[in-house]
């Protein structure tokens, strides 16, 4: 199964859902599903380079609401390719 995880932003710095994610994803990698995490952080961040799980930066987000214009057309456009995708609000 492929699994897509969206959430506002996977720095890790803010911890708690970030590293639910993480977590869950090994062990779902270890039963041999593929785990991507779509998130609204800006794509420049220095970061993404040490992040463990293949990451789709789609910001930077503006407002408290963390809005992207760039995140509902790529969902359109890729979310056909995941079994699942789970919000992390």
């Amino acid at each position: 199964m492929k699994i897509l995880h969206t959430i506002a932003s996977a720095n890790p710095v803010g911890g708690g859902p970030i590293t639910a994610i993480e977590q869950l994803a090994r062990v779902h990698m270890r039963w041999g599903h593929t785990v991507e995490v779509a998130s609204l952080d800006d794509p420049s961040s220095d970061w993404l380079a040490h992040f463990s799980l293949k990451i789709h930066a789609l910001g930077p987000s503006i407002s408290s609401y963390a809005y992207s214009r760039h995140f509902v057309p790529w969902l359109r456009t890729y979310g056909k390719n995941y079994d699942c995708i789970v919000v992390n609000g």
